[in-house]
């Protein structure tokens, strides 16, 4: 994961793209899924909406979306 997460982070057509990522039980947080190439409302509005359907799913756990770097 960690050569996959390095080349995204230095593609710069992926700049705008975010991670779905899932806080785990030791309280890190892990990659689930990159979000890229939505149009209009974009690439967070579509992470957050895949986020919602992940916290109803499981609401035990915590999600977010973070921007690729």
């Amino acid at each position: 994961m960690f050569r996959f997460t390095e080349q995204v982070n230095s593609n710069a057509s992926l700049q705008g793209a975010y991670w779905l990522e899932m806080q785990n039980a030791f309280g890190e947080w892990e990659k689930m899924m990159l979000i890229f190439g939505y149009a209009d409302p974009g690439d967070l509005a579509t992470c957050e909406a895949v986020t919602t359907f992940a916290q109803e799913a499981n609401p035990n756990r915590a999600y977010r979306c973070n921007p690729v770097n």
